[in-house]
């Protein structure tokens, strides 16, 4: 009498039934998938719908960051500038006793670095196991739920590689992957975490 839909494998003196009907080992290569997924910035490709908080950069430019990717939203108080770094670093923040660099991500896209003003926020973001960054915002807008379907590819840019933005949305909300941009060597803020010296210098 035999199992159909499945095959026996013999580990360790035991005998083992695995399924070998398509729906079945679908089924055992997306878990597989997952277990070795190590990065969050990818959608699941087998979740239909998600969110991301729509933002502003600047006064026009509309971009997306995943609510997987946001750890907390803060007001811009105590922002303080370093000499001499990228345009894109906007400065360093003291959140409660840790001190967390302020990515400025607009001149990353070619637009003009962002003036603090009221309605600015920091978002926060945790990258890299326990190391965190804000960026900053022109202003935070709503929450937005979206099919991954309803996402297009980016387009190619020379300021930014495209592997820093998921894609895009309705054709006119750039979802970006914000732990990648972070990580990336073009950004390189990891030795300004937790840099007291630069805040007191």
């Amino acid at each position: 009498m035999s199992n159909r839909g499945s095959e026996p494998s013999f580990t360790g003196g035991l005998c083992v039934q695995m399924p070998t009907d398509a729906a079945s080992v679908a089924v055992l290569e997306e878990r597989a998938r997952l277990l070795r997924r190590e990065r969050h910035d990818e959608p699941l490709a087998g979740a239909a719908e998600s969110c991301y908080l729509r933002i502003s950069l600047g006064e026009e430019a509309r971009y997306g960051i995943p609510f997987d990717a946001l750890e907390e939203i803060l007001y811009p108080r105590g922002v303080r500038a370093i000499p001499g770094v990228p345009p894109h670093i906007a400065g360093v923040m003291n959140r409660r006793g840790e001190f967390v660099t302020v990515v400025d991500p607009a001149p990353l896209f070619g637009l003009q670095p962002q003036s603090i003003t009221k309605n600015s926020r920091i978002i926060v973001v945790q990258y890299l196991q326990h190391m965190v960054a804000g960026l900053l915002v022109t202003g935070v807008e709503n929450e937005v739920r979206y099919h991954h379907d309803e996402l297009t590819a980016p387009f190619p840019t020379r300021n930014l590689s495209t592997d820093f933005i998921r894609g895009i949305h309705l054709g006119n909300v750039t979802l970006l992957a914000p732990r990648t941009l972070l990580a990336s060597p073009e950004v390189q803020i990891n030795h300004l975490n937790r840099s007291e010296d630069a805040i007191h210098g």
